[in-house]
């Protein structure tokens, strides 16, 4: 793995950002792969999806077909998804054709719910022979409990749970989600659990670093 490869991994897993009725409020400043047809095809993926996830229209042509065929997905998950709870998280696409769609949903998603929507898809994928002699594989999943919150469902849903909350100077804070407005979280923070102290804690969105749930056993 070389240098350039090296830094796309970087940049790709520190970029952070956190989406709440369709804004996102970004931790690190923007990169854009304006030379990314120099890069390795690795490089090139890495790249792709973050050009994707900034919206960003400087990127290379190479770019083009995947751009297409992540579109074409998600157009066809909305009828699958229509008249369920279900709800698109992210949809991304590797090198070796490996199509990860993350789904959610207001009930919890379930194995079964993944079966459902996989066998879905895939009959649609084949059927429009998206990939040439159906050369790809296929992963319908959940973003899984340890991944940071994107949606402003996934944080309507979790309202009443602990949430751990990053902050962009490195702090954290943890509480109970109360609610969750256009630019601000609300948490409960229990300030001594001797007395069982609680006091709210109003946290902008634009200083969130992540959020992730925090499970209870």
């Amino acid at each position: 793995m070389g240098p350039a490869t090296h830094r796309a991994i970087h940049y790709y897993s520190s970029l952070r950002y956190t989406t709440l009725r369709g804004i996102r409020y970004y931790r690190w400043p923007d990169v854009f792969f304006k030379n990314s047809e120099k890069y390795s095809k690795l490089l090139l993926t890495f790249a792709f999806e973050k050009a994707l996830e900034m919206g960003t229209h400087d990127v290379s042509p190479y770019f083009i077909p995947l751009m297409d065929i992540i579109a074409k997905i998600e157009q066809l998950l909305q009828p699958i998804l229509e008249g369920t709870d279900m709800f698109i998280v992210k949809i991304s696409i590797k090198p070796t054709n490996n199509v990860k769609v993350f789904l959610d949903a207001d009930s919890g998603f379930s194995i079964a719910k993944s079966s459902s929507v996989n066998r879905a898809l895939r009959n649609q994928i084949e059927a429009l022979a998206l990939f040439t002699d159906n050369d790809y594989s296929l992963e319908v999943s959940s973003p899984g409990i340890d991944e940071p919150l994107v949606l402003f469902r996934q944080y309507q849903k979790n309202i009443g749970r602990k949430i751990e909350v990053e902050l962009q100077d490195n702090s954290k804070v943890m509480g109970k989600l109360l609610e969750v407005q256009d630019d601000l979280l609300s948490l409960e923070i229990c300030k001594d659990p001797k007395k069982k102290l609680f006091e709210t804690l109003q946290v902008p969105l634009n200083t969130i670093k992540q959020a992730i749930i925090q499970i209870s056993f």
